[in-house]
C-alpha cells in the first residue's frame, strides 16, 4: 500500500520499532532508580508504539493480501511476520490499555512486566527480521 509513492507499511513500522524498546529503556530506569519521570516517559513510548503499531499492522496486511498466489514462501514469511509481530502488538496493547486505565497515577514498574517486555522485543525483532527479509528478498510493499 501507497501513498503517493511511498510504502506506508515502512513508514509505520519505524515507530513501534523505536518506541518499544524506549518504552522498555524508560521502564528499566523506573524499576532501577524509581522516579515518576521515566514511569510517565515509558508510558508514552508505550502508548505510541503501540498506536502506530496498529496502522502498521493494518498497512502490513493489506501488503500481505497483495501477494501473488505464486510467491508461496512470500506469503509463507508474511503470516509468520504478521503472526510474531501481531501477537507482541496484541500483549503491548493489553499492557498499554491496563496502564491508560491507571493513569495518571501509573503504578510502580515491576520486575515481571520488564521482562515480559523484554522477551516481547526480543520476538519483535526476530519478526522485524523476516520483515525484512520480505522486503530485500521477495519484494513486498515496494514492488506492485
Amino acid at each position: 500500500m501507497k501513498l503517493f509513492g511511498h510504502p506506508l507499511h515502512l513508514i509505520f513500522i519505524h515507530f513501534p520499532s523505536a518506541l518499544l524498546p524506549m518504552d522498555w529503556v524508560c521502564y528499566f530506569l523506573a524499576y532501577q532508580f524509581g522516579g515518576e519521570s521515566f514511569r510517565q516517559a515509558s508510558f508514552y513510548a508505550l502508548i505510541g508504539g503501540a498506536a502506530i503499531g496498529w496502522l502498521a499492522i493494518l498497512t502490513g496486511a493489506i501488503d500481505l493480501a497483495k501477494i501473488s498466489s505464486t510467491k508461496r514462501a512470500a506469503i509463507n514469511q508474511g503470516l509468520l511476520h504478521a503472526g510474531l509481530n501481531g501477537s507482541v502488538l496484541v500483549v503491548y496493547s493489553i499492557i498499554a490499555f491496563a496502564d491508560f486505565q491507571k493513569y495518571p497515577h501509573l503504578p510502580d514498574a515491576s520486575l515481571g512486566i520488564l521482562i515480559t517486555k523484554a522477551i516481547l522485543l526480543t520476538v519483535m525483532i526476530s519478526g522485524n527480521f523476516i520483515g525484512g527479509n520480505l522486503i530485500l528478498k521477495h519484494k513486498v510493499g515496494i514492488e506492485e
